[in-house]
């Protein structure tokens, strides 16, 4: 039987595509239904802290937020509804949402090249690919932790009863 083989290239691209395609969706329907309406649906009801956040960065920071959106575990599929419910301009929230995209691609490509360089390295045995896992997890936590810690505190509003 004939093992199925993808190009690397293709699979980013079609990474890239269908990621493009749901972000797109998801700012089309925040778009078309109310902003009073979107807040009582049920996903997003859960989270009104985070989205009361979200939409007075939006009114500040509203491309910036789309593109660190993508970084940030749980505010994705939340920062195109809210775009689109803000009615940021279509084609440069396209532009800025597809760099956000190509950027955290290349960053998932660059920990695949690290785990198969150091899996290289150790002359493919199995510990060389935990390594390169464990370093990939590392620098993904650490990167997270950054973003949720550093850059996301600057960019929404402070909350609570002492904001």
């Amino acid at each position: 039987m004939k093992a199925f083989a993808f190009s690397l290239d293709a699979l980013v691209a079609l990474a890239i595509a269908a990621t493009l395609a749901a972000d797109v969706l998801w700012y089309f329907f925040g778009s078309m239904i109310p902003w009073g309406r979107l807040m009582h649906l049920p996903f997003l009801k859960r989270r009104s802290t985070l989205i009361e956040r979200l939409t007075e960065a939006f009114r500040v920071r509203g491309l910036t937020v789309v593109f660190l959106s993508k970084f940030i575990y749980g505010t994705r599929i939340i920062a195109q509804v809210i775009a689109g419910a803000h009615r940021l301009p279509f084609w440069r929230y396209l532009a800025v949402n597809t760099a956000g995209i190509v950027v955290w691609n290349s960053i998932l490509l660059s920990f695949v090249v690290f785990a198969h360089t150091s899996a290289t390295i150790f002359d493919g045995t199995a510990w060389g690919l935990r390594f390169g896992f464990i370093a990939a997890v590392v620098i993904v936590l650490v990167l997270n932790w950054i973003a949720k810690r550093l850059l996301l505190p600057r960019l929404l509003p402070p909350h609570g009863p002492d904001a």
